[in-house]
């Protein structure tokens, strides 16, 4: 039976984290997409959701507009409040 996944099932390191595997701790700098599949993951896989920077960009982008809004909200609706 052929294997339908490229995930390598054997070996010590699949349940260590990504972040603590020995080919993946080089301190070498990773883009804004690994860093947030790691988030998403809980540190279980590298790219999760994708090879794409735009992905990467997408949810940092996202995140900034969303502590836009609320720091916005608060000072606009502040007034109203009180």
């Amino acid at each position: 039976m052929a294997k339908r996944t490229g995930f390598n099932y054997e070996g010590d390191n699949r349940d260590v984290a990504v972040a603590f595997r020995e080919d993946f701790n080089n301190f070498t700098p990773i883009n804004a997409t690994q860093a947030w599949s790691l988030f998403f993951t809980g540190s279980k896989e590298d790219y999760a959701i994708g090879l794409s920077d735009q992905a990467g960009q997408f949810w940092t982008q996202s995140l900034i507009g969303v502590v836009a809004a609320g720091v916005l909200g608060v000072i606009v609706f502040q007034g109203f409040l009180a």
